[in-house]
Formats: structure tokens, C-alpha cells, sequence
């Protein structure tokens, strides 16, 4: 039941030319490893495995008719009422679940998932539970209108050339025409280093790392304007993700990973920096472990963390909760009361935003 490689992806299922698959019916064959017959296009359609297949159910709403409880039929019905050329029928989302599961658990969490998530909102929904890699399949019919982004595209470039030291200079606070250099050792959630301890890069040790405006643009005008850039910081060999937000005052080194070109960038540092996400990061990227209890954090990994998009007003109350956080940790304010208080606020507002049960909290709690 090992997961060696996780992955997660939603597919439309329709017979538009951007569709993954053209039948619903053929989709529901292939996830719950039965024979199912087509009614629309005259096709039978087989499983190519079935001893894989853990559990599988059809769950629905209470205005829908009861003979939906048989795939057959329920996907068969959506097939025939919908008529367009470019219809899209339904959509198939694929989740890894963590290898430390039961079978019960997992199928208690799934059908939890699909009950809070598309069932209570007026969806039908078939699940099924494969043993091999681990992996519930969610077919549902319908949106589910929960908005979440991707950090696609949004990381730093993972093959970006090292700072040479030569470009770095001790050069206390007088910061004109330069450029604040950071690195992993130079940060925590919430916390830049700079100037209040020292920093080592390759086999130099800086109190005030910084590199002068006309040497970064000679070394890349690409990392001169990143450097100016309100962005995310991300150490990248961490116990748990550590992320800094940045104005536009810092040089990140090679070892860290920037989310810049994206929207409310306080919240996006707040969530990164959750107990959730790195509870997320733990399980789904349990892989890139290392001794000591280390994990390596790089552009690959961050750009498929799930990003969930709140109201306008959660975004506010949370990026306040930051603005005093980034206040106190400048004070070199150690595990204070108060200190404290914000990052239990945080925690349960993220929990809110992703919809966590009581229950699905302690599991993160006490993972």
C-alpha cells in the first residue's frame, strides 16, 4: 500500500475536443472495475482490472430518484439528457490518500469528503477505492463551486545559478542601491534574519548580506526584478514549510522557492505557513524526507499545493493576522503569549477555509 509517487488531478469528462473522455458511463467502468453498456453510443465497455478495487458506492442528494443508486442507470440518464456536441457530462477527480489509512478510514474519509463537498450541495457522486496505488476516484455530475487555485507556474525557476560570494558584501544597514540577500538559514515563518544574526552562504558568514543593484542586473536582469518584487519567500530544506513575505527588498538564494504574480500574497504566505499545509506537505510528500526529519522544498512541490480562495473578508482578517505576526517576530518576540494566539487564529481560519471537520483537525493536530 506504499504511495511512492502522489499525484492529484481533475479531468472534464465530455464530448467536447478538451475533454479527457468522451462517456461517463465508460469513466464509471473504469473507476468502479465493472462492465457497464452505453446506452448513447452503443458501446460496452470492460474493466482492465478488478482486484484492486478496495470499496465503490454511489451517493445522492435526497431530491434525486433512488434508481440513481445504480451507476448504470445514473450515468446512462446523464448521457441521454445531455444532447449538445461539446457536452460536458461530468468530472473525474483523482486523489492520492496517505498509505497510513485503514480501508475503513479510507472510506469513511471519502464519503465524508463527497458529502460535504458535492452531495450537500445538490450533486450526485460515484467513488471507488483502489488498493495499488492507494487512490480514490470521485466522478461527480455538476460544479461543486468551490474555488481553489494552483501555484502553477508561480515557484521560482529550480535551475536559477548561484549567488557567486563575490556579489555579496557585509554591508550593514545602509541599504542604498542594494539588494537584502536571503537564504534558507536566513528565514522562518514570519521571520527574516537579516541583521540580527549571522548568516553563512558557501564558506562566508554575513551579518548584513547584501548585493549591490548594478551586480544583480549584470548577473540576471530576471532576478534584479524578482528581487524588487512583493513575493514569498520558501526555505527549502525545513522540518516544515517556512515561508517569509517580502515586499520587494530581498535577493533569494538558489536554496529557497518565490511565489510572486499572484494575488494577496500575506494570505498566501499564511497558508503556507499553516499547520494544514505542512500536515499536506508531510503526507503527499512524504518521499522527499530526509534524515533528521528534514524535507526538501523546491519549485516542483510548491506549484501543486492546493491554494483555497476565501471570501474578501477572510483574506482581510487573516493578512491583519499577519501584519501583527511579521510585527512581533521583528521584535525578536520569541514564543509569546500573543505570538501564539495569532498562529491558533490562523490555524483555525485556514481550517475553516479548506472545511476541515473536528475531527479531520485533531488528525492534523496530532499527525
Amino acid at each position: 500500500m506504499v504511495v511512492k509517487t502522489v499525484s492529484s488531478r481533475a479531468s472534464i469528462i465530455g464530448r467536447g475536443a478538451k475533454c479527457r473522455g468522451k462517456s461517463a458511463v465508460e469513466q464509471s467502468a473504469y473507476i468502479s472495475r465493472t462492465t457497464l453498456y452505453s446506452e448513447y453510443y452503443g458501446e460496452k465497455f470492460y474493466p482492465k482490472a478488478a482486484e484492486d478495487l478496495v470499496s465503490t458506492g454511489v451517493m445522492l442528494p435526497d431530491h434525486a430518484p433512488r434508481e440513481y443508486m445504480d451507476h448504470s442507470v445514473l450515468w446512462n440518464s446523464v448521457e441521454k439528457v445531455e444532447k449538445h456536441s461539446r457536452a460536458q457530462l461530468c468530472r473525474l477527480n483523482k486523489y492520492s490518500l496517505p498509505n497510513w489509512m485503514s480501508y475503513e478510514l479510507a472510506d469513511k474519509f471519502v464519503r465524508d469528503f463527497i458529502n460535504r463537498n458535492f452531495v450537500s450541495k445538490g450533486m450526485c457522486a460515484e467513488y471507488a477505492i483502489h488498493d495499488i496505488c492507494y487512490q480514490a476516484f470521485l466522478l461527480g455530475s455538476g460544479k461543486d463551486g468551490v474555488r481553489y487555485k494552483f501555484l502553477w507556474d508561480r515557484g521560482s525557476n529550480p535551475i536559477r545559478k548561484v549567488i557567486d560570494p563575490e556579489f555579496l558584501a557585509d554591508g550593514g544597514q545602509d541599504i542604498t542601491g542594494k539588494r537584502k540577500f536571503i537564504n534558507t538559514g536566513g528565514l522562518d515563518p514570519y521571520t527574516s534574519f537579516w541583521g540580527r544574526q549571522e548568516m553563512r552562504y558557501l564558506k562566508g558568514k554575513y551579518y548584513y548580506p547584501v548585493a549591490s543593484d548594478q551586480d544583480v542586473k549584470s548577473m540576471s536582469v530576471k532576478r534584479y526584478k524578482e528581487s524588487r518584487a512583493e513575493k514569498v519567500i520558501i526555505g527549502g530544506m525545513t522540518k516544515r514549510l517556512e515561508c517569509y513575505y517580502d515586499s520587494g527588498e530581498y535577493l533569494a538564494g538558489k536554496s529557497t522557492t518565490i511565489v510572486l504574480d499572484y494575488d494577496h500574497l500575506k494570505y498566501v504566505t499564511a497558508v503556507l505557513n499553516s499547520t494544514l499545509m505542512t500536515f499536506y506537505y508531510r503526507v503527499f510528500f512524504n518521499s522527499m524526507s530526509l534524515a533528521g526529519g528534514f524535507y526538501r522544498i523546491g519549485a516542483p512541490q510548491v506549484k501543486t499545493l492546493p491554494m483555497a480562495i476565501p471570501s474578501d473578508d477572510v483574506i482581510t482578517r487573516v493578512e491583519a493576522y499577519v501584519d501583527e505576526l511579521e510585527n512581533l517576530c521583528a521584535k525578536d518576540v520569541a514564543d509569546s503569549d500573543q505570538k501564539n494566539e495569532l498562529l491558533e487564529l490562523i490555524d483555525n481560519e485556514i481550517y475553516s477555509v479548506y472545511g476541515l471537520s473536528e475531527a479531520e483537525i485533531d488528525c492534523v493536530k496530532n499527525y
